[in-house]
């Protein structure tokens, strides 16, 4: 009996913390999607210093979001939306636009790559 409650205990323990995860995945990538779009609008404006200094914001909540997903997602994954966001803000300070907004668009679907790639899926699972 005292195992079967053990069992139950750790099982309760792993299925809410893994769905935590996956919350709390889906709801950043959902915050930080929604400060590239912010700064893809600001460059189509052509304001490229506001647009600068909301990409560096971008970066700090990256970092903070980043030492948790480096928990839960392959380093591959995190490698790619540095390096898209790295080029975004390059491109942003260059004030090229055209790349920027390419860099935007591709750091918006890494992150909604992260997300698909970790919900309780069939395809994920198999």
């Amino acid at each position: 009996m005292k195992n079967a409650v053990i069992l139950i205990v750790a099982l309760i323990i792993l299925c809410t913390s893994g769905i935590w995860q996956i919350k709390y995945i889906e709801e950043s990538s959902i915050y930080a999607i929604s400060d590239v779009e912010y700064a893809a609008n600001l460059v189509q404006n052509d304001d490229f210093a506001a647009a600068n200094l909301h990409i560096k914001e971008l970066e700090k909540t990256w970092g903070s979001m980043k030492t948790i997903w480096t928990i839960f997602i392959t380093h591959n994954e995190i490698d790619y939306i540095e390096t898209a966001l790295t080029n975004l803000k390059m491109y942003i300070k260059l004030e090229n636009k055209e790349e920027a907004i390419v860099y935007a668009e591709i750091l918006k679907q890494n992150f909604q790559h992260v997300t698909r790639k970790q919900k309780i899926t069939i395809e994920n699972i198999f």
